[in-house]
């Protein structure tokens, strides 16, 4: 924020700004990237939202995370069934799962990864609800 009477750099480009952003999320721990997605997500930036996940997949695995972990994981197989991937989104889910604990802290994303498996044999219409499909 500028103070009063203080005037922006007139070299703040888009770009540099873009610079700087892409820094601050390189040092955001995994759970602060996990809540930054899901803004972008509810503000209809879907692909960005995507991008970040993924992110926070790749670092909670290489930070040991396993909550943030699991949490990315649901929430990216769950985006994924929301835009008809609902293939992609397998694997992704079932990887969730595996992870399964005896505690209480991630019981909400293991049903919601059950939930969205369980209708793997469904066609994704969105919103990560889905449609019977037609027996073969």
């Amino acid at each position: 924020m500028l103070r009063s009477g203080a005037r922006r750099d007139p070299t703040c480009t888009a770009a540099g700004c873009r610079s700087v952003t892409n820094a601050v999320e390189k040092i955001l721990p995994a759970r602060e990237k996990l809540r930054k997605a899901l803004m972008l997500l509810d503000g209809g930036r879907t692909e960005r939202g995507e991008e970040v996940l993924r992110d926070v997949i790749g670092e909670a695995a290489q930070g040991n995370d396993e909550i943030a972990l699991v949490q990315g994981l649901v929430c990216l197989g769950a985006l994924l069934c929301g835009t008809s991937r609902g293939d992609e989104a397998k694997p992704i889910l079932e990887c969730a799962l595996s992870m399964r604990r005896d505690d209480d802290m991630l019981a909400v994303e293991f049903a919601r990864a059950k939930a969205l498996l369980s209708a793997h044999g469904q066609i994704c219409v969105g919103n990560g609800t889905f449609m019977k499909t037609a027996p073969a």
